[in-house]
């Protein structure tokens, strides 16, 4: 869903939403939002480690995974990200067509999953 025209959002409670497993990236756009309340969402993307960090960091992650579908550049650095396995890395990140550029680097990721590099065969 897009919601990049409610722009000047600065909170959003979603928080109970069993049914909600991705943030839309157009919400990484909205960076007047100063409140977003998540809690007991079963959220897929953006992953838990980004979530804990608070709304900062979850409109930065976003952002990025949205402004890269244009681009063809992704930079996920710093998020304390744990684990790029295919089951946990983020689906949002693995439906972009055409990267060029992936950095992954000072998150705590220990090994890359072998589907990871062949869904991202063009880098």
């Amino acid at each position: 869903a897009d919601i990049s025209g409610l722009a000047s959002l600065t909170k959003l409670d979603i928080q109970g939403n069993l049914n909600l497993e991705f943030l839309p990236t157009s919400l990484g756009t909205m960076t007047n939002m100063e409140e977003l309340h998540l809690e007991r969402c079963p959220l897929r993307s953006p992953p838990s480690e980004v979530c804990e960090a608070g709304c900062a960091a979850v409109v930065d992650y976003l952002g990025r995974i949205h402004r890269a579908a244009t681009t063809r550049e992704l930079y996920i650095e710093g998020f304390e990200l744990h684990s790029s396995h295919k089951d946990k890395f983020d689906v949002q990140i693995m439906a972009l067509s055409g990267l060029r550029t992936l950095s992954l680097s000072q998150n705590r990721i220990s090994v890359v999953d072998e589907e990871i590099g062949e869904k991202l065969s063009s880098l």
